[in-house]
């Protein structure tokens, strides 16, 4: 069982830092997108939901 136990931590320190490079790229998104002047691209909306997912995934695999 501990094999599985570090396996699924290292799964999850992987979908940690995707959600980390993920909100880097939001930040990248919105500060062009107000630099430009224009309105929250829909890019952004599809970041923000893809690492709410994976939040969620993180949640159940490491039992916080």
């Amino acid at each position: 069982m501990s094999n599985t136990r570090e396996r699924l931590d290292a799964v999850v320190d992987r979908l940690r830092a995707a959600v980390d490079e993920l909100d880097d790229i939001a930040f990248d998104v919105l500060r062009d997108a107000s630099a430009r002047g224009v309105d929250r691209p829909n890019v952004d909306k599809e970041i923000v939901r893809a690492r709410r997912s994976i939040e969620k995934a993180v949640l159940l695999l490491s039992g916080e």
